[in-house]
């Protein structure tokens, strides 16, 4: 439910609404549990829901000081959003030029591995090459 249709509600509406929100959202768990529950979505809307209905009750309990206060302090962080919004996408763009120019490890290691098997095998044929070529040359 939407938050401003929840502030339009009287408080014994917001009470009965907390009550059945409460309710039902016992009913969820239990059904969950019992393996019968097929949209767990509902349970985190619920949830939400919860939490707007109890948002609400506190703010009506609020001081007309306290509440120019919040409102103030909502107003400022809209401002502060579009800055930090745009400080992420920087750090994104320069994490993405990063990885571009920087080789990749995994290829390193791939072809590392490979060499060594390289040698490997070489030092095997050359230590079976050097008995034949010393019990000839006996």
């Amino acid at each position: 439910m939407k938050a401003a249709k929840l502030r339009e509600m009287s408080d014994m509406d917001l009470d009965s609404k907390l009550d059945d929100t409460r309710r039902e959202l016992f009913n969820l768990r239990f059904q969950i549990t019992a393996g019968q529950l097929e949209n767990t979505h509902r349970l985190t809307g619920l949830r939400k829901d919860l939490a707007r209905i109890l948002t609400i009750r506190e703010e009506r309990k609020l001081t007309p000081q306290e509440q120019e206060l919040l409102r103030k302090q909502k107003a400022s962080k809209k401002k502060e959003e579009p800055k930090e919004i745009k400080a992420k996408a920087k750090d994104r763009a320069k994490i993405k030029a990063e990885t571009k120019t920087k080789p990749k490890k995994a290829v390193k290691i791939a072809t590392g591995a490979k060499k060594k098997k390289d040698t490997e095998e070489a030092k095997t044929i050359k230590q079976t090459k050097k008995p034949a070529k010393k019990t000839e040359g006996k």
